[in-house]
């Protein structure tokens, strides 16, 4: 199984901790998937990919992944969690599993916990027979919870990605502010497959400061009054967290003061002041 360097966090521990314990070999190849056709055995059997990656938004060319997987008979299954089956279409692309946190987006209201995988035709029956085999279910009313959620879907993102681009655009600017991770931004590296293979964008960026201080990071987000601490995004609420890049090869940045933002539905001004006011307090100590 090959996976890719951005991949959610805890996906390498399940890598780590129940795959290779049951001899399933595990490799990661970069996030753009540049070097992933070099990483090909005879035994691939799966290539994992996210996109965009987590905390930094890397982008790969889903469809031309899929055109060296497919000829091998190597499913290629994609956590599409920062699309939300809306924003992004893995199947379409040629994907052969699209995953999904239902918990994020498609919950929306941060009160359920939930996950799918939408699959083509031709690979369901394996995944529903092992789904029947350990009595994997939902209770009904947390499947009422996502669909209750699903119904605002388009109304929720709309607001999300119009405040997160104002945001982005704001921190840009601030000369304390070294780098900006956002996709929609014309300058984000693969920005072009993001025009080509998305319809928009989400709540979610990250940003580095100018001065790589860990500890400026921290006190950064201490001093937040508006934003919560917490790492569940897709609900109304604005979060955020520090970027935990340790263990991941193939960075573009070198920082150790990255922080994730997760702009929720609270209005956009106040939210803008209290990033001010937070930076304010973490630059003078």
């Amino acid at each position: 199984m090959l996976i890719t360097e951005s991949v959610y966090a805890p996906v390498r521990r399940v890598a780590r901790e129940l795959l290779e314990p049951f001899g399933i070999e595990v490799g990661y190849f970069a996030p753009d998937g540049r070097d992933l056709e070099a990483h090909l055995q005879a035994n691939t059997r799966m290539v994992y990919a996210e996109v965009p990656g987590s905390l930094l938004y890397e982008l790969c060319d889903l469809p031309a992944i899929a055109a060296l997987c497919r000829p091998r008979g190597i499913l290629l299954a994609v956590d599409n969690t920062w699309g939300s089956g809306y924003l992004y279409r893995p199947l379409a692309l040629g994907a052969d599993l699209s995953i999904m946190a239902l918990t994020k987006y498609l919950g929306g209201h941060g009160d359920v916990v939930m996950g799918s995988v939408c699959t083509r035709e031709e690979v369901w029956q394996p995944l529903s027979r092992m789904s029947d085999a350990l009595g994997l279910t939902v209770s009904p009313d947390d499947a009422w919870l996502v669909l209750r959620g699903a119904r605002t879907l388009a109304a929720r993102l709309e607001v999300h990605e119009r405040q997160a681009l104002e945001i982005a655009h704001w921190l840009q600017a601030r000369p304390d502010v070294g780098r900006v991770y956002h996709p929609a931004l014309p300058e984000h590296p693969g920005h072009a497959l993001w025009q080509r293979d998305f319809t928009g964008s989400n709540g979610l960026l990250s940003f580095e400061f100018a001065e790589d201080d860990p500890a400026l990071a921290a006190r950064f987000v201490d001093a937040l009054r508006l934003f919560g601490i917490g790492a569940s995004w897709g609900g109304y609420e604005s979060l955020a967290v520090l970027a935990e890049l340790s263990g991941r090869g193939a960075l573009p940045t070198a920082s150790r003061s990255v922080v994730r933002l997760h702009v929720g539905l609270d209005d956009s001004a106040s939210l803008i002041a209290d990033l001010e006011q937070a930076l304010a307090v973490a630059m003078a100590c």
